[in-house]
């Protein structure tokens, strides 16, 4: 990491009070106070060249802090006039204005699934709303200080809260119940990331990174620095963390002896992906201009692939031979060996986020942004084909639905009425909305010779849900 100036971006004639960062890097939003007509903007700039794209105004008073949502779509700003304001970043016009925060906001963190919008206000509550309707469902009470920093757990169940008194508390999502707090940090925690099981959380301040037991609440780990990384990949024997984020360079921590083993630099982008080999003798490290791959020992740079995207994703095939990376739309898959490229997946509609090999390596999962579309993908030396994909969201919604309602043992209810559903031995019925509407076809009997997986599978075709090809689509 060189310290130099990239670039430097002009536009406000007043301090700036808050950045971010789109989840894909190109956009970065800022936020200053009122300008000298008395304006409170919000400005997007392309990271790329440092152009102003656009200039967002209606906040009455000083913008305090900015985040975007998982898919990248929507902009949220917290101001001093005690409002959050929703920001599509395509038009560029206000959707949604949520009030009532009552003291200044200080964080704000989406839930995994983009759905609720916790915030941190100057009063150190932290409320819960729904996007949906714009309607406060909880108010986490319990902390002394305003939070600062705000993180989910990856299966949104649990919140956790950084404040200026040093302390990190972790919440109940579900009950609104303050679960533990965790001291340790010498300065304000900035930054929370958990790991990806939701088993350790990581805290930031200016003078280390932290990593605590999500269960016991034990610090487990801490590490002098001075800045704070966001891309983590741990080696397959779980002694090494490697790190990076924001920087051109990765760097190896010895998590049982608490030493940085290695900086590996080389890189001319930020680094955004980093994956292990499965034998872990090797780290894969992507950019968006290229994928370096290191000796995971030695930190010696083995082979740089030089005109490859891999900001978006990076997985190792099982057999450690394949290396299948997404900057795009597209997955596209390198011989480690021999440096060819082998195939590429195309189809997604919106950017990859994710990627994942099957255990045996016969199948590779592709995640698009936002989490609207999970593809699955048959592999084999002659061809890749496609074998299905799925909207997570709308099978999850269908599950519970049929879950909660518990089918066996009941009469099905005729597909004609509308009524409300009556289910007198669960104390419950189903109130026929907008909403639950659609799965009203679900409580018809099945076809002739078909099961309810059937059933189920095939209504969700119908709402273009799910989609299997009996062919499978061929790779290009």
């Amino acid at each position: 990491m060189s310290g130099k100036k990239l670039k430097v971006l002009e536009g406000h004639d007043v301090n700036v009070f808050a950045l971010a960062f789109s989840p894909d890097g190109k956009i970065l939003a800022s936020a200053g106070g009122a300008t000298a007509g008395g304006r409170n903007t919000v400005r997007l700039w392309s990271v790329e060249n440092g152009k102003e794209l656009n200039t967002l105004e209606g906040h009455k008073s000083q913008v305090q802090v900015l985040r975007f949502s998982p898919d990248g779509k929507v902009l949220a700003s917290g101001s001093m006039d005690q409002t959050v304001r929703f920001w599509d970043i395509a038009t560029n016009k206000k959707v949604k204005t949520l009030q009532g925060f009552g003291m200044n906001l200080s964080a704000l963190a989406y839930s995994p699934d983009g759905k609720i919008l916790a915030s941190g206000t100057g009063s150190s509550d932290v409320i819960l709303w729904s996007l949906a309707s714009g309607e406060k469902l909880k108010t986490l009470k319990g902390a002394a200080y305003p939070s600062t920093a705000l993180a989910y757990s990856p299966d949104g169940k649990i919140l956790a809260s950084g404040s200026m008194d040093k302390t990190l508390h972790l919440w109940n999502t579900e009950s609104g119940k303050k679960i533990k707090v965790l001291e340790g940090h010498d300065g304000r925690v900035s930054t929370l990331a958990f790991s990806p099981d939701g088993k350790v959380l990581a805290s930031g301040s200016s003078e280390s990174i932290r990593l605590w037991d999500v269960v016991t609440g034990d610090e487990m780990k801490m590490l002098k620095v001075d800045n704070f990384y966001i891309s983590l990949a741990y080696s397959p024997d779980g002694k090494v963390l490697a790190f990076s984020g924001g920087s051109h360079s990765v760097h190896l921590w010895d998590i049982e002896n608490d030493q940085k083993l290695k900086i590996l630099e080389g890189h001319k982008g930020s680094v955004s992906t980093l994956a292990y080999s499965p034998d872990g003798k090797v780290l894969a490290s992507g950019s968006s201009e290229s994928i370096r791959l290191w000796d995971a020992i030695s930190g010696e740079k083995l082979k740089t692939l030089e005109g490859y995207n891999a900001s978006n994703g990076l997985a190792y095939s099982p057999d450690g031979k394949v290396l299948a990376f997404a900057g795009g739309v597209n997955v596209r898959f390198l011989d480690v060996f021999d440096d060819r490229e082998l195939k590429f997946l195309g189809g997604h509609l919106t950017g990859i986020a994710a990627l994942a090999y099957s255990p045996n390596g016969s199948m590779l999962a592709s995640v698009s942004e936002g989490f609207n579309k999970i593809r699955i993908w048959e592999l084999n030396s002659a061809v890749h084909r496609l074998l299905y994909e799925f909207s997570p969201d709308e099978v999850e919604a269908a599950l519970n639905f049929l879950w909660e309602i518990k089918l066996d043992g009941l009469e099905i209810i005729k597909a004609e009425t509308l009524r409300p559903a009556l289910f007198p031995h669960l104390g419950r019925h189903i109130t026929w909305t907008d909403e639950t509407r659609k799965f009203r076809p679900l409580l018809e009997m099945p076809r002739l010779n078909e099961t309810k997986l059937d059933q189920l599978v095939r209504w969700l075709e119908g709402r273009k849900a799910y989609r299997k090809t009996p062919a499978g689509l061929p790779a290009h």
